[in-house]
């Protein structure tokens, strides 16, 4: 830690880890690194709203941390795995140390409503200095569910959320070594889409790949964007919320047929129209805020209608407005204008009435994700304000390729407040996705455990990572799983703690194999059959790569190494040594596969592997090279927008991608009954 003040450096790290900021930090899970004192004064100033500049500041801060056990005389939250008990701890100021178990009334209120009185049982009593702290338990186990307890002593009433989740997740039978496509929504074509992918082109690249045997389909996040800028940010990974969806994704043609609204009909035959509807298909790129204008002029149609023949008032959408209590705060955060608001109403019953429609009806699932965190300009952060730490932004430390870091450009949540409002933001965000898919994958999984933090205007190098409570989000992430009857895949790819890994292996949540990184240290291996199965766990989703990593077309040759150099994320030298080092990768996989058949062989490789899931990235099997989105980058490059070179009627014309669906479909086939 660097050292520009007086201030004891003991005294600053122990005052930093009480309130949640670790002062040093390991790169690659091997190089130490300290924190910068300058940082880890930000940040506990900004999240403690304390000016330090002394000793005794950091020891009031100190004392401030005990002082809110003693004020709340319980945590906030409990995780009991399984409804199992387990001993806790009460607090009380003052020097008293004879206690009873009679003292106390414990009640749990279940969320049924009913009640239960628990017997309290005082396993120790350690006095400390001001207070007293209780060691008890009680020997009645509880349902899953969250529940409250309220603990009373005289006129002292303590209250603390119980969570109660499953001890391990149980993953559905017919998911069990289940393989499916990677498809960015934008990117699909048909030739007849809307300059973008919808829910109609996602349901016929499901079925598509169904008929290979493919359980689910893997997507981006489908989250609501502002597109009303001209140089709006597509970015599903900086959304406005994670409780709505974005309407661009709507099959409007579909809905024109489902209200049989004339005048919609005659809009979109006008000459002007469909020469708008050509132009922005013939783009290579979505063009976003283009394609959204031009069917908000069809929804706004139908929403007009909607609520002046009062369809709002049947039973689908009384039912839509009860699972989405924040509609109406949502609408109004969009617009003031009350035309506009119930436009946005309309299109997210649509857009839910859609993902409820292909959760129900196909036989295969979605596998959706979930981003670590929203845009600070957008609903989410005005709605749940107090939840969010405002004064930094989310990213990842500096490293050999994103030598500079990164920052993601969102805030952290505050891991106080966040409890102590009882994690209703994030309960709401869950289900929001788990009650539409099969599959979710918790984007940056190490998000639950800690963030890195970089403090408003700084650079990365200047960032610390803040720690939550250790169990609290695993445990919610895994109850609403549970009760959607959905699974759980980690992203626990790059530099992750080994308690992490260790979490996600306890309670049976599944972790990420990448090729690209393994294949990395290990290169020859994964053309052997038992190595792969023996290095891809079972709890494991395994892949070629994912939207953060090169394509593979490109990666075989090197070429996505000159990009990142090009755009000055990785140093010219560095690129020359990583190329040197693929040269000799895959020249060592020669020995296994002609260089053409590579990508088949790999396949096939893998398909014999024991990871319970296998994604496959559909571009590469006709060699795409062009990256959907390179990290640390957004007008340097343009992320999330280039479409698919093939429409989906066309993805088995090619040999290579026909070798391979074949491959996949006998990987179903063949474990099918594992």
């Amino acid at each position: 830690m660097n050292s520009n003040t007086n201030l004891s450096q003991i005294l600053l790290r122990n005052t930093a880890r009480a309130w949640g900021i670790q002062p040093s930090y390991l790169v690659n899970n091997t190089v130490p690194v300290w924190a910068k004192e300058k940082s880890v004064l930000r940040v506990l100033s900004d999240l403690t709203q304390t000016e330090i500049q002394s000793d005794a500041d950091l020891k009031n801060l100190l004392m401030k941390r005990r002082q809110k056990y003693i004020h709340d005389g319980i945590e906030k939250s409990l995780v009991l795995w399984n409804g199992k008990i387990k001993p806790f701890y009460l607090y009380f100021a003052g020097d008293k140390t004879t206690f009873a178990a009679s003292d106390f009334t414990a009640t749990v209120h279940f969320e049924n409503k009913s009640t239960q009185i628990l017997n309290l049982e005082i396993l120790s009593i350690q006095p400390r200095p001001g207070f007293v702290r209780l060691k008890v338990q009680w020997n009645e186990s509880l349902p899953l569910g969250y529940h409250q307890l309220v603990i009373q002593k005289g006129d002292i009433i303590l209250q603390s959320l119980l969570i109660c989740p499953p001890e391990k997740l149980e993953t559905a039978k017919e998911l069990n070594h289940s393989w499916g496509p990677f498809v960015p929504l934008y990117a699909l074509r048909t030739g007849k889409e809307w300059g973008i992918g919808s829910l109609r082109e996602l349901k016929l690249a499901l079925n598509k790949c169904g008929e290979y045997g493919a359980q689910w389909l893997g997507t981006l996040p489908l989250l609501a964007v502002n597109l009303d800028p001209t140089d709006c940010d597509p970015s599903p990974y900086s959304a406005l919320t994670r409780l709505f969806w974005n309407e661009v994704f709507l099959d409007v043609e579909s809905l024109v047929e489902k209200y049989n609204l004339q005048s919609a009909r005659d809009l979109i035959a006008t000459p002007e129209f469909q020469q708008e509807l050509d132009e922005v298909r013939k783009t290579t790129h979505v063009d976003y805020h283009r394609v959204y204008q031009l069917k908000k002029k069809v929804l706004k149609i139908l929403s007009d209608d909607f609520f002046k023949n009062k369809k709002n008032e049947s039973q689908a959408y009384k039912n839509f407005e009860q699972d989405n209590a924040q509609i109406n705060n949502y609408a109004a955060f969009r617009s003031k204008e009350l035309s506009e608001q119930n436009f946005h109403k309309f299109v997210q019953f649509e857009m839910n009435e859609g993902l409820r429609e292909l959760s129900e009806t196909l036989p295969q699932g979605l596998y959706l994700d979930f981003p670590v965190g929203v845009n600070d300009a957008g609903f989410d952060f005005q709605a749940f304000n107090s939840v969010f730490f405002k004064e930094v932004s989310v990213g990842a430390p500096p490293e050999e390729v994103f030598q500079q870091g990164q920052d993601w450009g969102f805030p952290a949540f505050n891991p106080f407040t966040h409890r102590d409002e009882g994690y209703q933001y994030l309960r709401q965000s869950l289900h929001n996705h788990l009650k539409y898919c099969k599959i979710l994958r918790m984007d940056h999984v190490m998000g639950l455990f800690r963030v890195f933090s970089i403090p408003k205007k700084w650079t990365a190098h200047d960032g610390i990572y803040m720690r939550f409570p250790q169990e609290d989000l695993f445990a919610i992430s895994m109850l609403e799983a549970f009760r959607a009857n959905a699974d759980i895949v980690g992203e626990n790819l790059g530099t992750v703690p080994a308690a992490v890994d260790e979490l996600l292996n306890k309670r049976n949540i599944n972790g990420m194999w990448v090729l690209q990184l393994e294949a990395w240290r290990k290169p020859t291996e994964v053309f052997s059959a038992a190595a792969a199965a023996e290095s891809a766990i079972k709890n494991v989703m395994i892949s070629f790569n994912n939207h953060d990593l090169p394509m593979w077309g490109s990666f075989m040759k090197g070429t996505d190494l000159d990009l990142v150099c090009s755009l000055n994320i990785l140093r010219d030298d560095s690129r020359i040594k990583f190329q040197a080092e693929r040269k000799k990768q895959i020249e060592e996989w020669t020995q296994f596969a002609a260089p053409e058949n590579i990508t088949v062989k790999l396949h096939e490789k893998m398909a014999q592997s024991s990871g319970k899931y296998f994604v496959v990235t559909l571009e590469d099997l006709w060699g795409e090279e062009a990256p959907q989105n390179i990290p640390g980058t957004w007008k340097e490059y343009p992320n999330w927008r280039r479409k698919f070179s093939k429409k989906i009627s066309e993805w088995t014309e090619v040999p290579q991608a026909k070798s391979i669906f074949e491959i996949m479909k006998k990987y179903r086939s063949a474990n099918s009954k594992k």
